[in-house]
């Protein structure tokens, strides 16, 4: 592990800010951005909300409908983060088509994106047009 070059992409991955962040980071994909931008800002939500993180707090899966449906998962935890994870992406060729998955209701922040949407059913080619997964937190709980 190249402990030195880790620090660097952190402290690069910190500095990145903006609309396009998502771009940025997948554009950086080749020195393993993608990956600790998702790990940075999952413990980054956990450190801001520790009490959606607790033992007690239970998982229960989202529906993903539709013809790619096979090839995401998509979980809640506690009622107000949400993870959309795709699988098989050799196999999905980036085609989502008609898949979607429904979110419980309230405005939802990617956390990867900078996105904000609506709960309800949301097509998996909206939500993961800027970023290959989805890290989702409830508006209205934790604004």
């Amino acid at each position: 592990m190249d402990y030195e070059r880790r620090r660097k992409l952190l402290a690069d991955l910190r500095g990145l800010t903006g609309p396009k962040v998502a771009f940025q980071i997948m554009e950086r994909a080749d020195e393993g951005m993608p990956k600790m931008w998702v790990v940075h800002q999952a413990l980054l939500m956990r450190c801001e909300h520790p009490e959606l993180f607790g033992a007690d707090v239970a998982y229960a899966p989202l529906v993903v409908a539709g013809s790619r449906s096979e090839h995401a998962v998509a979980y809640l935890r506690g009622d107000s983060v949400a993870t959309v994870i795709p699988r098989w992406n050799t196999k999905l060729g980036g085609a989502w088509r008609d898949t979607n998955v429904e979110l419980p209701q309230g405005k939802w922040a990617n956390r990867l994106t900078g996105a904000v949407l609506d709960g309800g059913r949301v097509a998996l080619k909206t939500l993961l047009r800027e970023f290959p997964v989805a890290l989702l937190i409830r508006e209205s709980s934790h604004a």
